[in-house]
């Protein structure tokens, strides 16, 4: 029972620090579009798929290194989730969501 908890405890505070990480990737804020820019569709949520057609998103979350987009997509979208650990990294964001993460 008590290895069981520690390593619940050590796998919360990895958990944290992943979070914490993925706030700080240094993503350059004023490059990121407005939110309505990037919902194509105009559902009020933006899709991985229509992060990745924006090229100015895409230029953000990459930070110029276009060989990295789906790495760097799925940490911006857990990024944006953080606070919602039951949804998938690639679960859309909704307009709160992504100006939590992008501050637009």
């Amino acid at each position: 029972m008590k290895r069981s908890l520690y390593a619940l405890g050590g796998l919360l505070l990895l958990m944290g620090a992943g979070g914490a990480l993925a706030v700080e990737e240094g993503w350059n804020h004023e490059s990121f579009p407005p939110f309505e820019e990037v919902d194509a569709d105009n559902d009020g949520m933006v899709s991985m798929d229509e992060a990745k057609a924006h090229p100015d998103t895409v230029a953000a979350v990459t930070k110029g290194n276009p060989a990295t987009v789906e790495e760097s997509m799925k940490s911006f979208f857990s990024a944006a989730h953080r606070h919602d650990k039951n949804k998938p990294y690639n679960s859309p964001l909704s307009k709160e969501e992504w100006e939590g993460v992008t501050g637009k």
